[in-house]
């Protein structure tokens, strides 16, 4: 049986198209008020009307994620409207060649790639995330219950040649999610990771980079592979599970979500030699 999420406020950034969108329009199914934030205003627009089609309630807001202060406004923003948030799902992110489909095999070296590329995907895909959960953080430690999901992506795709800045943001925003976990330790917050799996059926493959978007050309996810586990992990079902990654793909709708959970899940991050887990610098006396 799906959760219920009747009383529950969740910003989904990112949220006009592809896995976004799959979320939102799940997590407003299931009850909760959704907060759409994009860069493009339309497209959240047209989201938020599919969403009241069905009888559910969005709020679309535009803004530059890579803007703190706008960020900080738009959680200000929902609270106001909805009142407090009590989940943040972190999925808008962008690849440096996302633009350009021409290049989109090329995968050139880290040292051809251009500073203002660079600079715009560690801004949206690392920052962005940042500035988002800072701003979301307070309220759900104040209520003594949240949820933090962040959308990192296939560990193979964080060390592939070529495919700098992408992957390294994404393994920045994978180790983030372990130590906000920690950092929120006891105080009701979890944080998890949410990936399809494989590549999706989004527009961060772009239409004419050259092959079939579907299987036998290449076996592409639908994002409807989000729906099920974003609505567990934002749900009290999910209370205590942290620092947790969890794959779409792997999600089998015919189990009881807790054992669906069991199945698709594994340890965020990467695995760490025994002793070595809280090692650090002593501060100095």
């Amino acid at each position: 049986m799906a959760p219920t999420l009747d009383d529950k406020v969740v910003i989904v950034t990112g949220g006009g198209r592809g896995l976004g969108r799959a979320m939102a329009g799940a997590l407003a199914a299931a009850g909760a008020r959704v907060g759409l934030l994009a860069l493009e205003k339309p497209e959240v627009e047209t989201v938020a009307h599919e969403i009241a089609a069905t009888g559910g309630t969005a709020l679309p807001v535009a803004l530059d994620l890579c803007d703190p202060d706008a960020c900080a406004a738009a959680v200000e923003r929902m609270r106001g409207h909805f009142g407090a948030p009590h989940g943040l799902v972190n999925n808008a992110g962008i690849d440096a060649r996302f633009n350009d489909p021409k290049q989109y095999f090329l995968r050139p070296p880290f040292y051809e790639v251009s500073v203002e590329s660079w600079r715009a995907v560690i801004d949206v895909n690392l920052n962005a995330p940042y500035y988002m959960a800072r701003a979301a953080a307070p309220h759900l430690v104040a209520q003594g219950w949240g949820r933090i999901v962040n959308v990192t992506t296939s560990y193979g795709t964080m060390q592939r040649k070529g495919y700098s800045p992408y992957g390294m943001t994404k393994a920045g925003l994978e180790t983030g999610t372990m130590i906000w976990a920690r950092d929120l330790d006891g105080t009701g917050v979890i944080v998890n990771v949410l990936v399809p799996g494989g590549a999706a059926d989004t527009a961060i493959i772009p239409e004419p980079a050259g092959f079939g978007r579907r299987a036998p050309d290449f076996p592409f996810l639908d994002p409807s592979v989000m729906r099920a586990p974003i609505l567990w992990l934002m749900s009290a079902a999910s209370d205590g599970v942290t620092m947790r990654r969890f794959l779409g793909r792997d999600w089998d709708p015919s189990l009881p979500p807790a054992d669906a959970a069991a199945k698709a899940g594994h340890p965020a991050g990467w695995a760490v030699p025994p002793g070595q887990e809280g090692r650090g610098h002593k501060p100095r006396t």
